[in-house]
């Protein structure tokens, strides 16, 4: 949400690194470590949508898996 606020806002964002969000009520995983619902898939695209390189990557020697891929 914060993310799709400032790219909304105007603030050029060039990549967006989901690094992990835990699951909560009516949360879906998407990776091992991170779980979204359909606002936060919602909110990533708009990003992705206004040129934002959207990726999660959990820890640094993972490797990048593009939104599109995960959702």
């Amino acid at each position: 949400e914060d993310a799709r606020r400032l790219v909304e806002g105007g603030v050029p964002l060039k990549d967006i690194d989901i690094g992990n969000m835990h699951f909560s009520d009516g949360k879906k995983q998407v990776t091992k470590y991170t779980y979204m619902d359909d606002k936060d898939i919602a909110d990533l695209k708009a990003c992705a949508d206004k040129g934002a390189n959207v990726y999660v990557q959990e820890v640094p020697e993972d490797k990048k898996q593009p939104l599109e891929e995960v959702i």
